[in-house]
């Protein structure tokens, strides 16, 4: 047995996401009228290696960003028997609906190849990051028990959402465990105003949470 596998998926840009209803679940927020920030900026607020324990490097393949532009927000669907699918990897935001304006994301791996780390933040226009924060929220409760398949044989996976109060303006929790894999994996969302941090963290050796 392993953790739960990770997969290196498309770029929020590149994906093909579902409509999703309009946030139920926490205060909406306002229109920006500042720029948003590119690519490049929003790469600068990633962590770096030396946030990271000796040993993790970055995973040059899921390490990527919009460079100096910025485009409007779109509609990108994904149909609701893919989202649990999409939340075993990472850009994982996909399964929210809309493509952002601007991302930068970035992963690490030990050298064991036991623990992975993914960071991504997205900025978004209008309220369209409060929509995002509910379509996730709805993923995380549609995927609390799913199969995965996985070298050949199918991983029953179950998946609790919770939500994080007190950090940034909304925040939410997805934790995956099998027992057909050591360890697990967690994905947290954060939104500050029209940005939308997420990340993913999955271990072999002890990861509830």
């Amino acid at each position: 047995p392993r953790a739960l596998p990770i997969y290196g998926g498309p770029t929020p840009q590149a994906s093909t996401r579902a409509p999703i209803p309009a946030a139920t679940e926490q205060a909406t927020s306002s229109p920006t009228s500042q720029p948003l920030p590119t690519g490049t900026k929003l790469n600068s607020l990633l962590l770096n290696k030396g946030s990271f324990p000796a040993g993790f490097s970055v995973v040059a393949a899921n390490t990527r960003n919009t460079a100096d532009s910025t485009s409007p927000d779109s509609p990108s669907p994904m149909p609701a028997s893919q989202w649990c699918n999409r939340l075993t990897g990472t850009s994982w935001i996909a399964v929210g609906g809309i493509d952002s304006a601007s991302w930068a994301q970035r992963e690490y791996t030990n050298s064991a190849k036991t623990e992975t780390i993914g960071e991504e933040i997205d900025t978004f226009t209008g309220t369209d990051e409060v929509t995002v924060m509910a379509g996730l929220w709805k993923a995380f409760g549609h995927c609390k028990s799913f199969s995965q398949a996985y070298s050949g044989m199918q991983a029953r996976t179950t998946a609790v959402r919770s939500k994080l109060p007190g950090v940034g303006s909304q925040a939410i929790k997805l934790v995956e465990t099998s027992p057909n894999f050591l360890g697990g994996t967690t994905l947290v969302a954060i939104r500050v105003g029209n940005a939308i941090v997420t990340t993913l963290y999955s271990s072999e050796h002890s990861d509830l949470g």
